[in-house]
């Protein structure tokens, strides 16, 4: 018999856990005979950086003044091993000019790269088209909360570990596929080690460049994982198909190497929704792709004001109250209403929830209103209309209860189940109990 059944589903992140270096011979795709030794360093604090132990024939100038070199590709070969790397996006950062120390053999230069793409050449930005992506977020596999491992404990204190098969959630869209997958590894040599991968593919019918890729899908996708999990997430690994290749390849951005630190929380306490919240995920996801290319802007001031931990609440508050304006703008396309008016309609939407939130609506509404102006003019005789302290961090937490709201109806979901995803909110019942306590 089980007396308890315990499930553990932590996070993988495919983290660069020390700086990584490789030697090899370097070159321009329009000179091939010309190669330069050199090494790069892939930084945790730093990004990617390629130093050459001389310089490219198509840089060297005889001119004092010479210009820093830039370069779309640069390609190379790993030594020992031959194993083949593309750089791309190649800023030159500093270089020792043999004109200018009079000897050849103190040549260098150094680049700052955007992307590196390991395993193929690529000679042209032209051909950097990608048909298939891989990529994985901070918090994916919590948001996803795809139970993988089983860990039982029996009456005799033997422990039985399981791991459940792979889990696949599809999602077809207008000239896209995409695949949410989840699987675990476990170990029990010597001691329990378990590993938990939750990812995003993405099939394409024609091929895009990275680009093209980030803006239609990995900036949405991650954007969609920060407003449902309620955390800031960044880009754990990222593996491209390049157009002709066989396999998904490793690709690794200088912005990949800040990445967002993990809290210990559980996120099912804070997220304002999981990916099993969503009755209808295909469809609510199809259309989040579609409605986030419209307000992206509105998305930044959103998270600005949820995840900046640095940030006044006076900037948190005022960057909410953008957000807001700019969504009832965008959506009304009139940019001529007063703040007052656009919240009145915002409010009067959303039904009882923030009623029962709210005891009064339209008092708060001019607080608010009067608020935004003091923050914004600091007229020294609206100072005792606007809110501070603890009311001013109620007031931006109930707006941004009320901007999540609109961008889930937005996407298509159901207003009784955005009703119900915000009255669970843990943050609905401390604002409500706070507004009780100090008549806000």
């Amino acid at each position: 018999m089980f007396t308890k059944t315990r499930y553990f589903n932590p996070s993988f992140i495919n983290t660069i856990k020390e700086d990584q270096i490789y030697h090899g011979n370097w070159w321009l795709p329009e000179n091939p005979n010309d190669r330069i030794s050199g090494v790069l360093y892939l930084k945790r604090s730093g990004g990617i950086k390629l130093h050459l132990i001389g310089m490219f024939s198509n840089d060297s100038s005889e001119i004092l003044g010479f210009k820093f070199a830039d370069h779309p590709i640069i390609i190379g070969d790993n030594v020992p091993g031959g194993f083949h790397i593309t750089l791309i996006g190649c800023e030159e950062e500093e270089r020792r000019s043999p004109y200018l120390s009079n000897t050849t053999k103190d040549a260098a230069q150094k680049f700052n790269v955007n992307d590196l793409l390991m395993g193929c050449h690529i000679n042209n930005t032209e051909n950097l088209k990608f048909s298939q992506l891989e990529f994985s977020a901070t918090y994916l596999t919590d948001w996803m909360d795809s139970k993988q491992v089983e860990i039982e404990f029996m009456d005799n204190r033997q422990t039985a570990v399981s791991t459940l098969p792979k889990k696949e959630r599809f999602v077809a869209g207008k000239g896209y596929k995409i695949t949410l997958t989840s699987w675990a590894s476990t170990s029990l040599g010597g001691s329990y080690n378990s590993n938990e991968h939750s990812s995003i593919d993405i099939e394409l019918d024609e091929a895009v460049s990275l680009e093209q890729f980030k803006e239609r899908f990995q900036k949405p996708l991650i954007d969609l994982i920060q407003f449902g999990s309620g955390m800031l997430n960044s880009l754990t690994f990222l593996n491209v198909k390049p157009v002709g290749a066989s396999e998904l390849l490793k690709m690794a951005s200088t912005n990949q190497f800040d990445k967002i630190p993990r809290s210990e929380d559980n996120i099912k306490h804070q997220a304002l929704f999981l990916l099993s919240d969503l009755d209808d995920m295909e469809s609510f996801i199809v259309n989040w792709l579609e409605y986030h290319n419209q307000i992206q802007h509105i998305f930044r001031l959103y998270f600005d004001s949820l995840h900046i931990s640095f940030q006044f609440p006076i900037t948190r508050f005022l960057s909410i109250i953008q957000a807001l304006e700019s969504f009832h703008a965008e959506r009304s396309k009139n940019n001529d209403l007063k703040l007052k008016v656009r919240l009145t309609q915002l409010f009067s939407e959303v039904g009882q929830s923030f009623f029962s939130l709210i005891p009064d609506p339209q008092n708060f509404i001019v607080r608010i209103v009067d608020t935004r102006n003091y923050y914004t003019h600091y007229n020294s005789k609206k100072k005792n209309k606007a809110a501070d302290g603890s009311e001013l961090i109620v007031m931006t937490f109930t707006l941004r209860l009320l901007l999540s709201y609109h961008l889930l109806i937005s996407c298509g979901l159901d207003q009784n189940k955005c009703k119900t995803l915000i009255e669970k909110n843990r943050y609905f019942t401390s604002i409500k109990k706070s507004i009780q306590d100090n008549g806000y």
